[in-house]
């Protein structure tokens, strides 16, 4: 299971400094992610009331590129002055380590984890014009026409890898159409330039609600309690199927 926290960078606090009032100024809180999209709702959630609790303002800054590498790597070599906080996706602090050859950070030393912010599925979402209600008639549909139904996702992200492990597990191929961030993923898949997808419900679900999107199943081993009559992947024919963000 994969999930998003926030992690700090860390850093070897002097006594001199452990003396001072801590925190004397603003914080930044960077987010490895386009504005607008689920990580970065979810860190806007977080600052407000994290400035009230530390009596200083935190701002939510937007470092995106290279798959969340860009604003890690920022704040990696950031002054070590505990005011640099990292939303930490799944990308930048697990998946991106075996993806690329080089990383100008290392996820497992140059941060330390200081809180668990959520945990969510994901959501199998596709174009209303598509002639599918459920995953059965999704995979059926897929076999009978390999390779010419397209996903979008952000490349070696969350989503893209639960796409893929879904393909394997379902024995279907589909064309990945590569996107910089979920957002315009999603306006794609609305105006029907791609078919399918596997979003975060914080950001599907009001398209579906809103009749732009219809949703077949959720990732997660069991139902949730705000979308009680969406089926779960694995009952609907994919057994062991899970996969959250």
């Amino acid at each position: 299971m994969v999930h998003i926290a926030i992690a700090l960078l860390l850093v070897a606090v002097s006594s001199a400094y452990a003396q001072q009032h801590y925190p004397a100024k603003t914080l930044r809180l960077v987010v490895p992610l386009v504005a607008g999209g689920p990580t970065d709702i979810l860190a806007r959630l977080i600052a407000q009331p994290l400035s009230e609790k530390l009596s200083q303002q935190v701002v939510v800054e937007n470092r995106p590129g290279a798959g969340g590498n860009i604003g890690a790597e920022m704040v990696a070599k950031s002054a070590p002055d505990g005011y640099t906080l990292f939303m930490g996706t799944s990308g930048p602090m697990s998946i991106n380590i075996s993806l690329y050859p080089k990383l100008g950070y290392d996820p497992l030393c140059d941060f330390a984890p200081v809180i668990l912010a959520a945990s969510a599925p994901f959501a199998v979402v596709v174009h209303p014009s598509l002639p599918v209600s459920n995953i059965k008639q999704l995979i059926a549909l897929t076999k009978a026409r390999p390779d010419q139904l397209n996903f979008g996702a952000v490349p070696g992200n969350a989503a893209h890898l639960a796409t893929e492990l879904f393909k394997s597990m379902a024995g279907v191929q589909m064309v990945f159409v590569p996107y910089k961030a979920a957002t315009p993923a999603n306006t794609d898949l609305v105006a029907g330039q791609i078919q399918l997808s596997f979003a975060s419900t914080p950001g599907a679900m009001p398209l579906v609600k809103a009749g732009r999107l219809m949703a077949l199943a959720i990732s997660s081993a069991k139902r949730i309690t705000k979308l009680p009559d969406l089926p779960t992947i694995a009952e609907s024919g994919v057994a062991g199927y899970e996969a959250s963000v």
